[in-house]
């Protein structure tokens, strides 16, 4: 079944997510921005606990969910504002402090966004709708990139603290939408974590490594950094469309794997060249699995922790893959960058069985194991809702009363999480034919 849904909505949605995902990769997430503000081994060092409070936060904040919408959220989301605000002028406790502020604001946003996101029942092309997401959020990166060198450092941090407060302003949480929708005691499967954070291991060890290592050719990597994962982007598009989400991993990984071979060779112009074009091309193809893949089992699984924890497992495994890095430097002072980022793809290959090759496959599993909450008569109401037929002639044809398919209506939409039979449809229309 297709459901019709205004445009604004889903441009709503996408403006939200990309806004929130850009002002953490231009500022707190190894951005531009914060390279003004700091020494290299100092940013790495903040990325990576901005990465870690993010992603933690993700997996703890749903245990407090009536308390997202309350009055401490708002005075910790302006609290984190106004210290990126003053974030040039703190000492290094300060700017971690900041950090931890962020994390636990943007982790919120993104709570309420997946809540929200699963909530509306979006009739669209996902592939689509996500590689949107991450062109915006990129090419603002890459407008930063280009830009930032020549920004007074006294004027560069507005730009962050424009974008946490439009996603203050913007992002008005819906508390229905919330509370009925979260479900924090809800575990993700370990086969489709577990992957995800070894791969990007792997990222943390590009940004902590292999990108500082690269960034002497500035000219070069002020200009060209972003532009191979934007243009990879409509191919990513195209692989989910014709070939379904784990074309992508594979995609990506093969990248990767290929990019970290040139960097054996001594650095010139020719492999930076390479080695970047391969690197970026395999992380957007990775992150549009990322998205899409998240965005496809919180849909099959109706709960949004899955979209959210997902995202959060690949930020702590790029956190962890960083941190892992800086404490390996203390330890040699040159290691092996290429073997170091090569292992957990290499490590990874294993696991991708665990990744379900069809997703729609899971998606007939659930449903049928969901209905065996309902009994016989709630199955048999069940699926004449779906036929839209009116109660009255539900109730003439069971022989029952209608104060009596009344209980049963409210048995039945209690125990499938909808509010009343149009979202029953909504969330259960394609059975209809099944």
């Amino acid at each position: 079944m297709r459901l019709n849904i205004s445009n604004k909505v889903e441009y709503k949605l996408i403006f939200l997510l990309a806004l929130n995902y850009a002002t953490i990769i231009v500022f707190p997430a190894f951005g531009p921005i914060l390279g003004l503000y700091s020494d290299l081994e100092t940013g790495l060092l903040l990325s990576t606990l901005f990465l870690f409070v993010f992603s933690a936060g993700i997996f703890l904040l749903p245990k407090f969910k009536t308390e997202l919408n309350g009055k401490l959220w708002k005075v910790i989301c302006l609290a984190s504002i106004f210290m990126v605000l003053f974030f040039p002028a703190f000492g290094i406790m300060l700017k971690g402090m900041t950090m931890i502020l962020a994390g636990l604001f943007t982790a919120r946003a993104l709570l309420i966004w997946s809540a929200e996101y699963l909530s509306n029942q979006l009739d669209l092309s996902y592939g689509k709708f996500f590689t949107s997401i991450l062109f915006l959020s990129y090419a603002t990166l890459y407008f930063f990139n280009v830009l930032s060198p020549d920004l007074p450092g006294s004027i560069a941090i507005f730009f962050p603290v424009a974008g946490f407060s439009l996603l203050l302003v913007l992002h008005v949480p819906n508390p229905k939408a919330t509370r009925e929708n979260m479900l924090p005691d809800t575990k993700v499967p370990s086969k489709y974590l577990f992957p995800i954070f070894v791969i990007y291991i792997s990222a943390g060890i590009t940004y902590a490594g292999i990108y500082p290592s690269i960034a002497r050719f500035e000219l070069y990597d002020r200009f060209y950094n972003v532009l191979p994962f934007l243009a990879s982007l409509p191919f990513a598009y195209w692989t989910h469309k014709k070939r379904g989400v784990k074309a992508l991993l594979w995609s990506g990984i093969s990248l990767l794997g290929l990019s970290f071979l040139f960097h054996i060779y001594e650095l010139r112009v020719w492999n930076y060249l390479i080695i970047q074009t391969l690197l970026q091309s395999g992380w957007a193809f990775m992150n549009t699995f990322v998205w899409i893949f998240a965005s496809d089992i919180a849909r099959i699984n109706r709960n949004p922790y899955y979209f959210s924890s997902t995202i959060a497992t690949f930020l702590m495994g790029t956190s962890i893959g960083s941190a892992f890095y800086i404490l390996l430097c203390k330890v040699f002072p040159y290691p092996h960058i290429s073997f170091l980022g090569l292992l957990p793809i290499l490590g990874v290959l294993v696991f991708t069985q665990m990744i379900p090759d069809n997703l729609k496959d899971d998606i007939a599993v659930l449903e049928s194991s969901q209905l065996e909450v309902l009994t016989q008569r709630e199955k048999e109401i069940f699926l004449m809702l779906l036929d839209n037929m009116k109660n009255k002639d539900i109730a003439k044809s069971l022989n029952i009363s209608p104060n009596t398919l009344k209980k049963h209506c409210g048995s039945i939409y209690r125990k499938l999480y909808v509010e009343n039979k149009t979202g029953l449809i909504k969330v259960y229309g394609n059975m209809k034919n099944a």
